[in-house]
């Protein structure tokens, strides 16, 4: 049968790139560098020369051959010189010495004269104050340039250390001795390096985490010497000279003794750059190579032992016997190039075995040395006739498998990150996976195995299978010790049981050992829970079956886990440290979360819902429909537990499109419970249908009705429920300020000292609308009806403040006329609900919306006779202002006592009412002295109206008598016209050779130009009627030649004359046409069509 995921490892070997296998690649690469052949011609009887010294740096290779002549030669480039030494013919090269930048070189002879020569210059200087042969020198990488080759070590044949610092010119501008050994032993090898305290804590992740500074400078300093072989070791100083004076201070300078003697130790450094510069150091001696890090010197010195060691030199295939005597060696990365007198070795300096070996031809001269080009990773070997680069070819090959080896012998598991870092295949990765996997199953940490086991490549089921063999075995074992029989202990497959501490056929005593049993399954299954885990994070993502099948598995282990932490917890047991799990209930618990979160979208919703109910994990259940985003049964869940703020907490911050229904099924529970949050919410949703909200106001009124039953305050509407704790009508306010109505101005006036003001009354109250909004919102009419419903009922009697307000709001907007055409109120309701609940303040209002004026006024006089004055006062048309007053004082005079009081209303109408309106209404018993004075007044006015009247038609008579004057010297008037001259202002032809009309401005046109224009020039209605007369016109001249009766000339005459009214009333370019046309658009419909053609996109 095919495995699971099959598919999964067809795709992973798809993906691997598998190169042709290489047979016998080589790792040593030997390349003969033919530097005879760079003599110019003048120089070919150089030939033949043997090779003394050989030196590179920056790719610069300096060659000392025999008769004393120096050759250099750029390897990039095609330069080549030679300089002659100015010393004694037997005198000879011993040493050279060349700085990183290759500008700087010192030679030292055989004679102990010392001899400097600058990369421009051809003639060497000599160097006499160094005493003693020159054996070794150490440059500082980061402080040499061209100019100078600032401070430098220098070592000597008998034991003294000088610090030197040259110029150019070879002028010895520092020259001081810092330190001599106390026996004459020659320093073969110097290395120095300069590094600060923060940058070395820094690189060892110790104390300081800011930046380097330059006042904790230090320096380490390595040197070697030969016979005995020793390592001198010294950290400290700010300078040079003061880290020698630090250390003897202290006594003798701290060093390692290797055994065996050598000719001359070499010690080599392997570059790798700061805050050390180089990462590792080796010293060749007799008993092999001594190998460490940089690091461990860096620290203190007194270390370097315990994490430095030798690495014998390995026996060799070649060599015809005899001890092993190396001449030289240079170092790479991960190996050491060791060179014999007749081989060359590659030694590994992970474990130092012998990597490779090629054996040296004897016609190539006798081997001298090696050097190494650390500025650019170089190598050389030079014997006496020829000099070979060498190089490692891909050296790094096996390095991984170096670590891996050396992982599982120590078990460290940085060799392990080593071996994976090293690791370039995926097969190789694997094995490294493989193997730390096996590593960890053997010592029986199965977590950490789990992990790797996941990325080993090796087939699911067999993984899944030894992870369950071993949770079942561990089960088993574990049940056995606690005297629990297999049949009486749920396998680890089939799940704990979901009841704690329930009892089996054994007792009591079997329930309690039957308990300790889940402990085991707590951290058993962790591995198996980790590794499936990891598989699903590697599945790519096509592979959603198997990514879904992995994800449930793994939400039955973590369920089966916590079920088993909880038996646990349930019995007090996690006190003993004997038998409690490594893991508790909430770390796991919150492991899962997180793995629900992370993974929900690979989780199949239905099966994991009902995988938690079955285990009865409400929370957890609540936990995941909540980040699945399925509200509707985190809230019904909620709600059923009573936690209403933890549900309305939840809606807030759902989108409303995916809750809307459901917020109109539970907003009757939410609100009856916690309503002010349940507003709150409310309010936060934009958009919701509040008709589809009405069941929530209207089962929360009810329930509110019922406490004010219960607590017999419900009689006659007083003090029912005070308007500010009645969260119905909060919301209901809420959504009308969202609309542009709002209830709070205050400037919201009170007739008679009480109540709103009336639409239109006050300037002022019209802060209480926002037209804009209330223009760009959709308002349901029952979100009106029903407000106007809860502050009837329950705003409290005789003070009707907010009822009131609203309806005079209403009212204003309706006399703006922004209320028919925006909302189909129904205002016969809103009156019914006033007189319902007796709110005679705001039945007047409702009256005044459906604009029963004289209703309105009649029903005001019996609750506050200064509002109905309010309201005729505000009436615009006269007739009607005049019968509302007429009402008022019908009502004064009839409920006065006083009718001098009831008579001052005349005054108060504003001249609407006269004495005369009044008599009639007055009792007939009443005496006429009373108003006496007004009856004189009305006299008075009457007489002076006359008065103004007959001098307004005196001043009309003569206004008409100069009109008609001045029309009979107009129709005399006489005009001069010239032949040449006037032309038709439209057609601009001559003005005399056809029937014109001329105009008191001077402007003329021709008769048919002049109704040509008459469209334009006239009103619709006026040009209509001209069209009949022009038809009219036509219908008496036609076919009756010019000859007419006397009869048909009048009516010619007639209907000329008014069509002259008409179209010669006023002159079109300077009368009232061409004022109106300033109104009128430049570019006509039709023009501006054409207009738009021509727009630029």
């Amino acid at each position: 049968m095919e495995g699971l995921y099959d598919e999964l490892r067809a795709e992973e070997r798809r993906q691997i790139t598998r190169p042709a296998p290489v047979r016998n690649e080589r790792l040593l690469s030997i390349e003969k560098l033919d530097w005879e052949a760079r003599f110019p011609p003048k120089q070919k009887t150089l030939r033949g020369r043997t090779i003394q010294k050989v030196v590179i740096s920056n790719s610069t290779l300096v060659i000392a051959a025999n008769g004393n002549s120096i050759l250099r030669w750029k390897l990039n480039g095609k330069d080549f010189d030679e300089v002659e030494l100015p010393c004694k013919a037997d005198d000879a090269v011993e040493q050279l010495f060349l700085d990183p930048s290759a500008n700087h070189l010192l030679i030292g002879m055989k004679s102990g004269d010392v001899y400097y020569l600058h990369s421009k210059a051809t003639k060497p200087k000599k160097l006499s104050k160094i005493q003693g042969n020159l054996e070794s020198v150490a440059f500082d990488p980061n402080a040499t340039s061209e100019a100078s080759t600032k401070s430098f070590l220098a070592g000597t044949s008998t034991g003294a250390i000088y610090e030197m610092s040259l110029d150019a010119s070879g002028k010895e501008k520092v020259f001081q001795l810092v330190h001599q050994l106390d026996s004459p032993m020659a320093v073969t090898a110097i290395h120095f390096e300069t590094f600060s305290d923060a940058e070395f804590r820094l690189s060892q992740n110790v104390g300081s985490t800011g930046s380097a500074a330059t006042s904790d400078q230090r320096h380490l300093v390595l040197f070697a010497t030969t016979s005995p072989t020793r390592l001198y070791h010294i950290v400290g100083g700010a300078s040079l000279q003061t880290v020698f004076s630090e250390a003897t201070e202290h006594g003798e300078l701290p060093f390692t003794e290797l055994p065996g003697d050598l000719q001359r130790a070499e010690l080599r450094a392997y570059p790798i750059g700061s805050p050390l510069k180089s990462k590792s150091f080796a010293l060749m001696t007799a008993a092999g190579i001594y190998y460490g890090p940089m690091a461990a010197f860096a620290s203190s010195g007194a270390d370097a032992n315990m994490e430095a060691h030798i690495l014998p030199f390995p026996q060799s295939m070649v060599h015809d016997g005899g001890a092993f005597q190396p001449l030289s060696f240079s170092t790479s990365e991960f190996h050491f190039i060791v060179l014999s007198p007749d081989a060359v070795q590659i030694v590994s300096s992970l474990n130092g075995d012998l990597v490779e070996e090629e054996r040296l031809m004897a016609t190539d001269g006798t081997p001298l040395g090696m050097v190494g080009d650390m500025v650019r990773v170089a190598h050389l070997l030079y014997t006496s006739n020829c000099i070979y680069q060498v190089a490692l070819v891909n050296e790094d090959r096996n390095v991984w498998r170096t670590f891996l080896d050396k992982a599982v012998a120590s078990g460290e598991e940085t060799m392990f990150d080593m071996a994976t870092l090293y690791a370039k295949t995926l097969e190789q990765k694997r094995l490294v996976h493989r193997t730390r996997a096996e590593f960890y199953y053997t010592a029986g940490r199965l977590d950490k195995a789990a992990g790797y086991f996941a990325k080993s490549g090796l087939q699911f089921e067999d993984v899944t299978m030894r992870l369950l063999v071993d949770w079942k075995s561990a089960w088993e074992q574990h049940a056995s010790s606690v005297g629990v029989s297999g049949a009486s202990a749920n396998s680890p497959m089939a799940g704990p049981s979901h009841k704690t501490g329930a009892a089996t056929s054994g007792g009591s005593a079997n329930a309690e050992a039957l308990s300790l049993v889940w402990w085991k399954e707590v951290d058993a299954a962790t591995p198996l829970r980790l590794y499936v885990l990891e598989i699903l994070k590697a599945l790519p993502a096509p592979m959603k079956s198997q990514k879904t099948m992995l994800a449930i598995w793994l939400v039955e282990i973590y369920l089966h886990q916590i079920a088993a932490a909880e038996n646990y917890e349930s019995l007090g047991l996690y006190n003993s440290p004997q038998t409690a799990p490594t893991l508790r209930r909430d770390e796991i618990t919150s492991d899962f979360q997180r793995f629900l979160r992370d993974f929900s979208m690979h989780l199949d919703y239905p099966t994991v819902v009902s995988l938690i109910t079955a285990r009865n994990q409400r929370s957890l259940l609540l936990y995941f429909t909540r980040i699945m985003g399925d509200y509707h049964r985190v809230v019904s869940i909620l709600i059923t537990s009573q936690k209403y703020s933890e549900a309305l907490s939840l809606l807030m911050d759902a989108q409303t499109e995916k809750i809307e229904l459901f917020i109109y099924k539970i907003a009757p529970m939410l609100m009856e419970h916690e309503p002010e949050r349940t507003v709150e919410m409310l309010l936060r949703k934009e958009h919701l249908s509040f008709a589809s909200l009405l069941p929530m106001i209207m089962h929360y009124t009810s329930k509110l009705d019922e406490r004010v039953l219960q607590a017999e305050k419900y009689a006659d509407h007083e003090d029912v429920m005070h308007v500010e704790d009645n969260y119905a009508i909060r919301y209901v306010q809420q959504q009308l300020e969202r609309c542009g109505i709002s209830l709070s101005s205050s400037s919201t006036a009170t007739e008679g000292g009480g109540g709103g003001g009336v639409g239109g009354e006050d300037d002022a109250d019209r802060d209480g609308i926002d037209l804009d909004l209330w223009g760009s919102s959709t308002i349901e009419p029952v979100l009106i009806h029903t407000f106007v419903w809860l502050l009837a009922k329950y705003d409290p009697t005789g003070r009707e403040e907010r009822l009131t307000v609203l309806l005079a709001r209403l009212v204003q907007l309706r006399e703006m006329r922004f209320l028919d055409d925006h909302v189909a109120l129904d205002m016969e309701y809103v009156l019914r609900m006033c007189r319902m609940f007796h709110r005679k303040r705001s039945a007047i209002r409702a009256l005044l919306l459906l604009q029963h004026r004289l209703a309105a006024v009649t029903e005001a006089l019996s609750v506050d006779v200064g509002f109905a004055k309010v309201i005729a006062q505000k009436e615009c048309d006269v007739d009607m202002k005049k019968k509302l007053w007429l009402v008022i004082a019908g009502h004064q005079i009839a409920h006065d006592v006083d009718i001098k009081q009831a008579i001052a209303v005349i005054a108060e109408s504003d001249g609407v009412l006269q004495i005369e309106d009044l008599l009639p209404m007055l009792p007939d018993f009443t005496e006429i002295d009373l108003f006496k004075t007004e009856i004189c007044s009305s006299l008075q006015a009457s007489s002076d109206r006359i008065h103004v009247v007959r001098e307004d038609m005196m001043r009309l008579a003569e206004s008409v008598d100069h009109t008609v004057q001045e029309l009979e010297a107009m129709k005399n008037r006489c005009y001069t016209l010239s032949s040449n001259y006037h032309r038709c202002e439209t057609c601009h032809d001559l003005l005399l050779g056809k029937q014109f009309y001329l105009f008191p401005c001077s402007h003329g046109f021709h008769c048919d130009c002049l109704i040509q224009q008459a469209p334009r020039i006239l009103s619709p209605a006026q040009y209509q009627a001209f069209a009949v007369l022009a038809d009219a016109m036509k219908t008496l001249t036609s076919g009756r030649g010019k000859e007419f009766d006397h009869r048909t000339r009048m009516q010619v005459e007639n209907i000329q004359a008014e069509m002259d009214n008409y179209v010669a009333a006023d002159c079109p370019l300077c009368g009232y046409a061409m004022i109106q046309s300033l109104s009128s658009a430049l570019i006509d419909e039709e023009a501006a069509t054409e207009a738009k053609t021509w727009e630029l996109s």
